[in-house]
């Protein structure tokens, strides 16, 4: 059996940010949402210290702290931290720079549940 994964996700949208936990609930794994990003990198440190994340799946284009910006204080705590960038914008320039600066995977909205699968089985095969 599958190990359940802890899971962040940060979106300013709020519906894609519920639906994606809803389907992410549906797999059978844990997630806690944030709306905002400072928020989230906040919680993501403290939660390092007893229970770490196994994922974080941000969005790209948030106002005051960008997805570009959450990914490099994620992984300045934590260098092997898994980073998912998500985002409704067709940014191939974007793409690269993301996964540059270390982001496990850049996927695009809407989320296609198949892409969102094949990222978390990626994880778990790591974890074993």
């Amino acid at each position: 059996m599958k190990e359940k994964m802890k899971i962040m996700l940060i979106d300013d949208d709020l519906a894609s940010l519920l639906l994606l936990a809803a389907f992410i609930r549906r797999l059978g794994h844990s997630c806690e949402t944030f709306s905002l990003p400072a928020k989230a990198v906040q919680a993501y440190v403290e939660a390092n210290k007893e229970t770490p994340y196994d994922l974080v799946i941000t969005d790209l284009k948030m106002p005051v702290m960008d997805g570009m910006q959450v990914l490099q204080e994620i992984l300045s705590c934590h260098p092997g931290a898994k980073v998912v960038i998500n985002t409704g914008f067709n940014d191939l320039e974007a793409a690269y720079l993301a996964r540059q600066k270390g982001a496990t995977a850049y996927l695009h909205k809407p989320l296609n549940p198949a892409a969102i699968i094949e990222v978390i089985e990626g994880i778990e095969g790591e974890k074993h």
